[in-house]
């Protein structure tokens, strides 16, 4: 049984988790923190209590409150579940987050800031849960105008993330380490399935390795987050049985597989994604 469970995810792992990780990844990535924060902000300009309370928190280096989006309405809450500010919004604005709630703090302290949120959100009408944490650098961790800290990639320090279905069982857990290195577990039915990237400088390209437990399922190099060139794929005793050449995810060039003794025994050429044959 796990030989064809290795043998699968080696094959088709890259289309659907990759794939799902980046949803997950998006959610609570620092674009949409950025955009509810964006997005508070723009509206405390026509609010003097929210203004105020925003302004206190900054000011206090301990910042907390709650937010949410539902059926076009926002809705935020102070500390202590108050009523601060609630608005009708646009159908542009609103649809350009899913039904959310998020619960947000941002600390200041010596060593950086640091951000928490707890968030809630609808996905074709199936409830998640993202718990994230994230620690920005000092050099980085200042505020412009009384406002929330900006945050860029280069910025953080480490970022965390975990995911939960409606059940509150937990689905995935990442870890990002600087800007160079992501961990992404995946928890199923007792296994654990690592996905590890390895960025270069530019932040694009690198390497990108998966784990089945403790069984190293492939490895590889990647662009975008996506397969893309040579992978070889593994059977659980550390032989190749796979070289699979891929473009922007999609298998792309020859295949090469091989026996328990290292012997190619087939080659396969895929034109995106697509056998041809020979």
């Amino acid at each position: 049984m796990k030989k064809i469970l290795i043998f699968i995810l080696g094959l088709f792992m890259f289309s659907s988790l990759v794939s799902y990780s980046a949803e997950v990844y998006e959610t609570a990535s620092e674009d949409f923190m950025n955009a509810v924060k964006t997005l508070v902000i723009s509206e405390a300009k026509s609010s003097k209590n929210l203004k105020a309370y925003i302004e206190k928190g900054v000011e206090e280096k301990n910042l907390i409150f709650s937010v949410k989006i539902e059926k076009e309405k926002m809705i935020v809450k102070d500390k202590t579940g108050k009523l601060l500010y609630e608005k009708i919004l646009s159908k542009n604005v609103s649809n350009s987050f899913l039904p959310f709630e998020m619960k947000y703090q941002e600390i200041h302290k010596k060593e950086g800031a640091f951000e928490y949120a707890d968030i809630t959100y609808l996905e074709d009408n199936e409830k998640f849960r993202i718990k994230y944490e994230s620690k920005i650098k000092k050099t980085s961790a200042k505020t412009k105008n009384s406002d929330f800290v900006e945050v860029s990639p280069k910025d953080m320090e480490y970022k965390t993330l975990d995911l939960y279905d409606k059940n509150g069982k937990l689905l995935t857990k990442q870890e990002d380490i600087g800007n160079k290195t992501i961990v992404t577990n995946y928890l199923d039915e007792g296994h654990k399935l690592k996905i590890i990237y390895n960025f270069d400088s530019n932040l694009t390209t690198g390497n990108i390795e998966t784990w089945l437990d403790k069984t190293l399922l492939s490895k590889g190099k990647m662009k975008d987050g996506l397969p893309h060139g040579e992978m070889k794929v593994y059977n659980e005793k550390g032989k190749v049985t796979s070289i699979i050449n891929y473009k922007n995810g999609i298998q792309d060039g020859v295949t090469k597989d091989f026996n328990e003794k290292g012997k190619l025994i087939k080659e396969t050429l895929y034109k995106n994604g697509v056998e041809v044959k020979r």
